[in-house]
């Protein structure tokens, strides 16, 4: 357990007590009844009351940082963690005393370990930027007040919280992950199934498109033949019970392929699905009003319609899997920075054309670079003098150095 101003542990007791006496022993040492009594106050639980002496004191007195640690106490045991920080904060820049300066660090300490406490569900980021403070001021609060035992404690326990925090968020993003991962493969799985129910229904309407193609053939026949046989009106009604039957699975279908809610554009399968149910229910229709020939049409361009949302299936599951493994721009960015070599900076003033063949550079002094003719002629003596080096060098024997 964390040692805080206002536990009601015998450690934490004896804590505040100290603090109290070492208060009003040094600032008052007892002279003052106000104190006393706000002490008192204090000592028996009655917070506010007490807070409402420290503050009327402490504005007879701003720079007493007695009375600010005093407030802090007060204010921490209400809860109003932000006020307290003030307080004990102005104890510490006001007292030139070492214990008192190193109680309010302790003490800052505690209100940065419960602001972290209080912010851990919302905000993890938030606690630990917390926490972290909390370990400052008790180090603080050690480096000027070794005896200070609750500090020592107290850091302990925030490392092991802040362990504690950092393995939590280790395993929040470790489920995260296999969520994400098991949504994917739901996701998956309902898009195979969604392929093989399109597969299913691709079958039976090709299956009653050839039903509907020998009823109207049957019609064509009769018409020309009336000796021929005609499709009877229970055939005609058994047809339009099954393109019924395919048309609400097609339907659903069509319902299943995004999510509700889902706000983005409808995807090509969907559409093509629905188109495919709006065809079938005109081939309900026409089989209804005993005209196969029409039905047929109608059931033909269902099933092209039932194609198209398979092949579009096919590609929207493609797009998708090239979009998981694209990289992000930042991603590129990144990437980019880190193939790329650094570039020189380059000073103001200076000229960052690229340089020409056959051009000098302009010398450091600023001068002007020569014209042509200076250029041929200091080239010319650069030979000469290459070729009087040589001639030297040719010439003349080493001579052995003996010095």
């Amino acid at each position: 357990m964390i040692y805080a101003a206002g536990n009601l542990t015998r450690h934490a007791t004896r804590m505040m007590v100290v603090g109290a006496l070492l208060l009003s022993g040094h600032v008052w040492a007892g002279s003052n009844p106000e104190v006393d009594r706000a002490n008192a106050l204090y000592g028996a639980g009655n917070y506010q009351e007490a807070l409402d002496v420290y503050d009327r004191l402490a504005k007879e007195q701003p720079d007493n940082p007695a009375l600010q640690f005093n407030r802090g106490a007060a204010l921490y045991q209400l809860g109003d963690l932000p006020k307290a920080r003030e307080a004990f904060e102005q104890a510490g820049v006001l007292s030139e005393d070492a214990q008192l300066q190193a109680r309010s660090a302790y003490n800052l300490g505690n209100c940065a370990f419960k602001e972290g406490q209080e912010k851990v569900a919302q905000d993890p980021d938030a606690a630990m930027a917390s926490l972290n403070r909390s370990m400052g001021y008790y180090k603080d609060a050690l480096a000027r007040d070794k005896s200070i035992d609750a500090a020592a404690h107290n850091l302990e326990m925030v490392k092991r919280t802040i362990q504690e925090l950092r393995r939590q968020q280790r395993q929040q993003e470790q489920e995260r992950q296999q969520k994400e991962q098991q949504q994917k493969q739901q996701e998956q799985q309902k898009k195979e199934e969604t392929k093989e129910k399109l597969d299913e229904l691709i079958e039976e309407q090709q299956q009653q498109n050839q039903q509907s193609e020998q009823a109207a053939q049957q019609q064509r026949t009769q018409q020309s033949d009336p000796s021929q046989p005609a499709p009877t009106p229970e055939q005609m009604e058994a047809m339009k019970q099954q393109q019924e039957q395919t048309r609400d699975k097609t339907e659903d279908l069509a319902e299943q392929m995004t999510s509700p809610g889902d706000p983005a554009p409808e995807p090509e399968s969907k559409s093509s699905a629905k188109d495919a149910a709006e065809k079938q229910k005109e081939a309900e229709e026409h089989l209804k009003n005993q005209n196969a020939e029409a039905a047929n049409k109608a059931q033909e361009e269902a099933l092209e319609k039932l194609k198209e949302a398979r092949k579009a299936l096919d590609a929207e599951e493609k797009e998708e899997q090239q979009s998981e493994e694209q990289p992000s721009a930042e991603d590129n960015k990144n990437k980019n920075q880190q193939e790329q070599p650094e570039k020189p900076e380059e000073k103001s003033g200076e000229n960052n054309k690229p340089e020409e063949t056959g051009k000098m550079d302009t010398p450091d002094d600023g001068t002007p670079p020569p014209d042509a003719n200076a250029r041929d002629i200091l080239n010319q003596e650069k030979r000469n003098k290459e070729q009087r080096d040589l001639r030297r060098m040719i010439g003349v024997a080493p001579v052995e150095k003996d010095w």
